[in-house]
């Protein structure tokens, strides 16, 4: 179980496409989209409350720490420049 947070989706206001240029490392996971597309500019408020309101992973396997926390390096300095 996650807590819910409730910030809704106030991201999707966000220039997505920009936040995923500025950090490419983002591989789709979708073959559909061609190497340069962002995923998220798809998401919807409805999608959002679904599944994106919980809040961060407090549990997570060591392997997966460091990773992690490199790709979130990599988003938050362009996802801070939309506030």
């Amino acid at each position: 179980a996650a807590a819910k947070y409730g910030l809704g989706g106030q991201f999707l206001d966000f220039n997505l496409t920009r936040i995923c240029n500025m950090a490419p490392a983002l591989q789709s996971m979708d073959d559909s989209l061609d190497s340069k597309a962002c995923p998220f500019v798809k998401v919807t408020n409805k999608e959002v409350n679904n599944y994106y309101s919980a809040g961060p992973p407090y549990v997570i396997h060591i392997q997966d720490v460091i990773p992690f926390s490199k790709r979130w390096s990599e988003l938050v300095p362009p996802t801070y420049d939309e506030y």
